[in-house]
């Protein structure tokens, strides 16, 4: 809900757009006759002269990507008119059919949960197998006079249900309680963050419902699986009750090793990369960089190196197969790296366009030595290898040969040419993160006013990258950052500190691992409350068990070590097991992420894993001493008479 509130306020709640010429009363209402459609909203905001921008609402969000080429297709537009809100749509577990690569982080998320789930069945099994085996001699009789395994099994699963309503009901109020709880948690650990606004608790009645069925699903699962196998216990094995004891390993959480990854590929993909090439960032927004000018002041504040003023925008062109660069080609081509088709022997390219003021276009013309110029575009000739490189760390080659001394810009029937000062594969100092397989182009300002606007699509809001030539402390930031948003105060802003970020962000990933580590530690108490009932809890069957080796001649000391062998196999086995499982997910999980396995080892959580563990075998080893004292203090002699008479 969260995740999806941000997205509102930052993008709006639109599912799909289209883009076109012209869009009447006529149009919208062959939108609306769509069975799926619940609106069709022309967006004044976006929409300009010659340019309509209509918001599309959708009933049934799963069908979005069958139905908006179907839509547009009656209004007789391209294909490329289209577009998805795909960030919104993802929070749904929504993705583009033909992405081949759809976001995995919320799947990730809900694998966890179902691996909680079962580990929590596992756990709660043993109170079960706890009760039942108490009552097993008891059941034994039921049999020998008549009752069948599917009666028996059937009056253990009514009282297991029995049992847990009032705690199901109690465990869902203190669950909703505790949701609260941590939502004001979690705004207590992003108060600082920038962008961050305030989580508001949300508890829908189909929530409760799902989480009592749910419990429910727990429970039955939980006591079917012992009372299956009671059931089929034989009446002289009931009666004689010579099964042994058995006692449930707990499930080791590997959501430490998750949090290291994801903080390392945060810092990688982000702090790191970008460390250089900002200190301070605003965002103007709703602003064209043409309506800005409070650029030369920016530059005259003796604590600013150096300032960019830029905007965003993005067209298309055409790309000839014999314009491709020789190492393309090489690879198999564009075709070969993207999947894209050709028509009429060309492919259509994505143009992303950052446009510099005039200022910051000179001084990039300088650093990559070309002689400064506000008469064309610099071509940023690159495309990303992906064959021979991933996505973590990206290895590029030239995408065109370069050849032309112009560009062509194409919208539907319009088209506009441009000079081509230079190509670089220098990208300009910003904060960006660029298509893989588009061909970015840098302007300048001047260029833009002239003949641009028609054929591109500009975004709506303007940026300003600030680079501090002071010591980048968070004082001398946080100084600079205020002076900057006073001076362009009078404009809508977002504005961001690269130091606040980095410690924003720390303080987020040290709430998210207090939250979690807190719900291992929860699991881990189940589980070591699970050996504790499990241990003292089958002291009257153990009793009987020890009778009987004492009987053959075993001395206390030699049941104290049987007892001390027994819980080393009960420590020993599930963290064994544990380790393998947590080596495989680390293997999986580094293998999917792309990053060099010697990165994450150096800042694996070695250290609180190890105590995580040892405090589970002192707990497990503690429940062992206290049962063996409690069964060596005991009368076995009257347990083996009172067990021969019975």
């Amino acid at each position: 809900m969260y995740e999806v509130e941000q997205i509102i306020l930052e993008e709006g709640d639109w599912h799909g757009r289209i883009v076109c010429d012209q869009f009447d009363s006529n149009d919208q209402s062959m939108v609306c006759q769509f069975a799926n459609v619940e609106k069709a909203v022309i967006n004044k905001e976006l929409s300009k002269q010659g340019e309509i921008v209509v918001d599309i609402y959708f009933q049934n969000l799963r069908n979005i990507y069958r139905d908006m080429p179907f839509i547009s297709k009656q209004l007789g537009l391209e294909k490329d008119s289209i577009q998805y809100h795909s960030l919104f749509l993802s929070r749904y577990f929504i993705h583009d059919p033909e992405d081949k690569t759809p976001p995995l982080l919320l799947a990730l998320y809900l694998a966890i949960l179902i691996i909680v789930m079962l580990s929590l069945i596992l756990i709660i099994r043993g109170s079960f197998e706890l009760s039942m085996n108490a009552r097993i001699h008891q059941f034994g009789i039921f049999a020998s006079i008549g009752a069948t395994p599917k009666q028996i099994r059937n009056c253990l699963l009514q009282e297991a249900v029995l049992l847990s309503i009032i705690p199901m009901i109690l465990g869902s109020l203190l669950g909703i309680f505790i949701s609260s709880g941590l939502i004001e948690a979690v705004n207590i650990f992003a108060a600082n963050v920038s962008k961050h606004h305030k989580s508001v608790f949300h508890y829908s009645p189909f929530i409760l419902i799902f989480t009592i069925l749910a419990s429910v699903l727990t429970v039955f699962f939980s006591a079917w699986i012992p009372a299956r196998k009671l059931s089929k216990i034989t009446p002289i094995e009931a009666i004689q009750n010579t099964g042994g004891l058995l006692l449930k390993k707990r499930k080791h959480s590997r959501m430490l090793v998750f949090m290291t990854l994801s903080d390392i590929s945060t810092r990688y993909t982000y702090f790191e990369r970008y460390q250089d090439m900002w200190d301070i960032m605003i965002t103007l927004k709703d602003t064209e960089l043409s309506d800005f000018g409070l650029t030369d002041k920016l530059q005259d504040i003796s604590s600013i190196q150096d300032a960019a003023v830029y905007q965003k925008a993005k067209a298309m062109t055409f790309l000839s197969e014999g314009l491709q660069s020789d190492e393309l080609l090489s690879l198999g081509g564009f075709e070969s790296i993207t999947g894209a088709q050709k028509a009429e022997g060309q492919f259509q390219i994505s143009v992303p366009i950052i446009i510099l003021d005039d200022t910051s276009f000179l001084n990039f013309c300088s650093q990559i030595k070309i002689t400064p110029s506000l008469d064309g575009a610099i071509i940023l000739n690159q495309i990303w290898d992906s064959i021979n490189s991933n996505f973590r760390y990206k290895k590029y080659i030239p995408f065109i040969t370069e050849k032309n001394q112009t560009t062509i810009f194409y919208k539907n029937d319009k088209s506009v040419e441009i000079p081509i000062l230079s190509y670089t594969q220098t990208a300009p100092m910003l904060r960006e993160e660029y298509e893989n397989y588009a061909l970015v182009h840098v302007i300048p300002l001047t260029m833009w006013n002239k003949t641009l606007e028609q054929v591109c699509e500009m975004e709506s809001d303007s940026y300003i990258r600030i680079l501090s030539n002071t010591t980048a402390s968070l004082a001398n930031l946080d100084s600079l950052e205020k002076e900057v948003t006073q001076l362009v105060g009078e404009y809508k802003i977002e504005s961001e500190n690269r130091i606040q970020e980095r410690l924003s962000n720390d303080n987020l990933i040290y709430g998210m691992k207090v939250i979690l580590g807190a719900f291992c530690v929860l699991l881990a108490i189940i589980g070591i409350a699970n050996v504790f009932l499990n241990t003292l809890g089958f002291l009257r069957q153990r009793k009987r068990e020890f009778t009987q080796y004492m009987s053959i001649g075993l001395t206390p000391q030699e049941m104290r070590e049987m007892l001390s062998m027994e819980a080393f196999v009960i420590i020993g086995k599930p963290l064994l097991i544990t380790f393998f499982l947590t080596l495989l997910f680390i293997q999986f999980a580094v293998t999917a992420s792309y990053l060099d396995p010697m990165v994450f080892w150096v800042e694996a959580p070695i250290l609180p894993i190890l105590i995580f563990a040892i405090a589970i075998a002192l707990f497990v080893a503690l429940a062992y001493y206290i049962g063996g004292k409690r069964l060596l203090q005991c009368n076995l002699n009257e347990t083996l008479r009172n067990d021969a008479l019975s």
